[in-house]
């Protein structure tokens, strides 16, 4: 007699004490706090990043200067206001027992401070011949491009050229925490937060009405990949992004690409998530992508999504392996969860998908080869699927 079955509910039982594990483990319902005995610097609108010294008497304008002098155990306070930045980048990391800390000053700023990306081209250099170049270089007719200002053409020009900027720049940072901030009202960052380390933490945060360039072109490097079409990349090792609300997001809002291991995304809520413009006639979003060699071990949990525009909620793209979504709430969804090439043991543990209609074989609507493809149990007359123990 065969002991499959055993097998699959001990790997399912180890999988879930993974997903808690590495919640309690690593610490994210016990951020550290400020306390007297840490290192401050200022930001300020009144402020100079020429004359400033970042002290509260004389602080620096932008939060970009900040990181530049911030060493392990300092925490960057920034005062209410608004602050239009690209690459801030520490010039080292934190530890684990002094993490790079950047906050509003007071609580009661959080939610004042508000950070937009340096979008800087305006369109205005886009002549008929460069566009006629740009087209040719693409492939495009003019007919497919109806929907791109002169400013997306600036812009997909500079992608190709891997001349974007993130706001934030966490590659090759670890033990970063970034919390208390407004993300809104631009379009052309390559990343809102880009993690390429260990150990850093996003925590209550608002990212709204961020837009992304319209067909990124992927960069391929020794380190990862540099994408313009995600709000958040996440690559390295125990990374945490907790308690965030997002809204109005182009794209994919997160993503654990290559190289990505033990990290966890939780307690976050998603509004309407928007398609990407993928190729020249855009495509669909989803609110996490999971792509690409060493990605394993990582979870989705205890988060709400609702109302994506035109895509779905997980989409795991070639090789993402023990991947564990736990009890989330998703609305309106295209799909829950979609398992690709390379795929294998990832898990979806009691899961609540609702308002989305199952098909006449009582399924929830997808290719029949998919994860997504197996019979729901039915609440309330089929208005809403959960995904139990899958």
């Amino acid at each position: 007699m065969s002991n499959r079955p055993l097998k699959m509910q001990c790997r399912k039982a180890l999988s879930l004490c993974i997903v808690f594990a590495m919640i309690f483990g690593m610490g994210i319902f016990n951020i550290p706090q400020v306390s007297a005995a840490d290192n401050f610097l200022y930001v300020s609108e009144s402020g100079n990043d020429f004359s400033g010294n970042g002290s509260s008497t004389s602080p620096y304008r932008s939060i970009a200067k900040a990181a530049e002098m911030a060493t392990p155990g300092t925490t960057v306070l920034v005062r209410a206001g608004t602050y239009i930045e690209e690459s801030i980048r520490p010039a080292v990391s934190g530890t684990e027992s002094a993490m790079i800390v950047f906050r509003p000053e007071k609580d009661s700023d959080v939610g004042k401070v508000i950070i937009k990306h340096n979008d800087k081209f305006d369109g205005s250099s886009i002549t008929p011949a460069i566009k006629q170049q740009w087209l040719s270089d693409n492939g495009w007719e003019e007919s497919q491009v109806q929907h791109y200002s002169n400013a997306d053409i600036e812009y997909s020009i500079a992608d190709r050229k891997n001349q974007l900027t993130d706001v934030f720049d966490l590659s090759e940072r670890d033990f970063i925490q970034i919390e208390g901030f407004v993300f809104k009202d631009y379009k052309y960052a390559r990343n809102s937060i880009n993690i390429y380390g260990n150990g850093n933490v996003v925590i209550n945060n608002r990212f709204e009405d961020i837009g992304c360039v319209p067909n990124s072109k992927w960069h391929w490097t020794m380190k990862g990949v540099k994408r313009g079409d995600v709000t958040i990349l996440v690559s390295g090792k125990n990374n945490v992004v907790r308690n965030n609300f997002f809204q109005n997001v182009v794209g994919e809002t997160l993503s654990y690409d290559g190289n990505s291991q033990h990290n966890i995304i939780t307690e976050n809520t998603f509004i309407g998530g928007i398609g990407k413009n993928s190729d020249a006639g855009g495509a669909e979003s989803s609110t996490l992508g999971g792509r690409f060699e060493n990605n394993n071990h990582n979870a989705f949990a205890f988060n709400y999504s609702g109302g994506s525009v035109n895509g779905g909620t997980i989409w795991l793209d070639v090789c993402v392996r023990d991947f564990v979504a736990l009890r989330n709430v998703c609305h309106n969804t295209a799909y829950f969860m979609f398992n690709e090439s390379g795929c294998e043991r990832n898990w979806a543990y009691e899961n609540i998908i609702y308002n989305k209609p199952l098909d006449a074989n009582g399924r929830m609507p997808a290719d029949s080869k998919y994860f997504t493809d197996f019979r729901a149990q039915k609440i309330e007359s089929g208005l809403f699927t959960a995904f139990w123990d899958t």
